[in-house]
C-alpha cells in the first residue's frame, strides 16, 4: 500500500513536468508554489514515514489534529486525514488574485476550463481525466 501511494506521487510528480511543456505560441500559465494534498488513513503515521523519508516539517503552529504540512526541498506535501474525499490532489498556490485570473485565462487557452472561473474568483477547480482535484488558488 505504502509503495503505491510513493509511487501515486512519483507519477504526479512527472505530470506536472510534463503539464510545464508547452508549444512555442502559447504562454506558459504562472501557477506559483506546487502542492500536493495527500489523504492518509492516519496523520501522526505518516507524518512518521514522511519524515524519515527526509520531509521537514513547516508552520507547526499552523498543524490541526486533521493536516500537516511537510516540505522536501521545495516541494510542499500536505498530508490531510479524513477532511478530502479523493486520494491525492494538486493545489497551484498563485501570488494573488491577478494571478489567479491570469492562470485561468492561460490554461483556457489551452482548452482547459476551470471552474468556477469568472471574474473575481479567488479560486478554480478542475478534475483531471482519472478523477484528480486541481484546485487553484491565491494564498
Amino acid at each position: 500500500m505504502r509503495r503505491r501511494r510513493i509511487l501515486a506521487i512519483c507519477c504526479m510528480l512527472a505530470s506536472i513536468t510534463t503539464f510545464a511543456a508547452t508549444p512555442d505560441d502559447m504562454a506558459t500559465p504562472a501557477l506559483g508554489e506546487i502542492n500536493l494534498i495527500h489523504s492518509v488513513d492516519d496523520l501522526e503515521t505518516s507524518i512518521d514515514f514522511y519524515t524519515r523519508f527526509g520531509f521537514v516539517p513547516e508552520n507547526e503552529a499552523a498543524w490541526s489534529a486533521q493536516h500537516a504540512i511537510l516540505r522536501y526541498d521545495g516541494f510542499v506535501l500536505v498530508l490531510m486525514q479524513d477532511v478530502i474525499p479523493q486520494r491525492a490532489m494538486l493545489h497551484f498556490v498563485v501570488e494573488d488574485q491577478a494571478a489567479v485570473e491570469q492562470a485561468v485565462a492561460d490554461l483556457a487557452a489551452r482548452g482547459i476550463k476551470m471552474n468556477p472561473a469568472g471574474p473575481g474568483d479567488t479560486q478554480a477547480f478542475i478534475e483531471d481525466p482519472d478523477g484528480h482535484a486541481i484546485y487553484l488558488s491565491r494564498p
